[in-house]
């Protein structure tokens, strides 16, 4: 079984002013049973440092930070560290409306655990 029911995973690169909107808003919202993974391609504004400072503080639950080829291989790396039951894929410069995903996520997991 899977250690998170739902895995918020999040690419970025040089965006470190949208970036820190976007999650501190996904962090506020964030549920116990959710984590955060967020795939930095390594970016020479500051993020990284940003990054290791959430981590620190326990905000985010894993982060990576290098050189990627794009954002889809940020995402397929970020896919391979989540350990979440659902995957939500979160940009790095737009808005979200946290209690839809998450009701989406709970339908899909009540789905999910019907089919087991």
């Amino acid at each position: 079984m899977a250690t998170y029911t739902l895995s918020y995973i999040l690419t970025t690169y040089n965006k470190l002013p949208y970036l820190k909107q976007v999650l501190e808003r996904l962090i506020a919202a964030r549920q116990e049973d959710e984590e955060i993974v967020v795939a930095d391609g390594g970016s020479k504004d500051g993020t990284a440092e940003y990054l290791q400072s959430l981590y620190a503080a326990g905000q985010i639950q894993q982060f990576i930070s290098e050189r990627d080829k794009g954002e889809a291989h940020g995402f397929n790396k970020c896919m391979l560290m989540a350990q979440g039951e659902i995957i939500k894929l979160i940009t790095d410069d737009d808005a979200f409306y946290y209690p839809a995903i998450r009701e989406a996520a709970n339908f899909m997991i009540k789905i999910l655990r019907l089919m087991l």
